[in-house]
C-alpha cells in the first residue's frame, strides 16, 4: 500500500491522522482565496501535490495563513 505524506506549508508539520487539515488556494489571481476543510481519506495525491494548494495542518496554521494573506 502506498502512503502519501504531506507537510503543512505554514509550520512544516507532517500529515497525521489526527491533524485537521485544510487546503487554501487563490482564486486565479484575484485578491481573494478559499480555504476548505479536507477529509484525508478523500484527499487525492493530485490535489495535494500538484493543484497549487497551500496545505494547512489545523486551525492555528489556517488562522496564521489568513492573517498573512490579509496583511498583503
Amino acid at each position: 500500500m502506498k502512503v502519501d505524506t504531506f507537510s503543512c506549508d505554514v509550520c512544516g508539520e507532517l500529515r497525521k491522522d489526527t491533524n485537521h487539515w485544510f487546503l487554501a488556494f487563490s482564486n486565479f489571481g484575484k485578491p481573494e482565496f478559499t480555504i476548505t476543510e479536507v477529509a484525508l481519506k478523500v484527499w487525492s495525491e493530485h490535489e495535494a501535490k500538484f493543484g497549487g494548494y497551500v496545505h494547512l495542518c489545523g486551525i492555528e496554521c489556517a488562522t496564521k495563513f489568513v492573517a498573512r494573506e490579509l496583511a498583503k
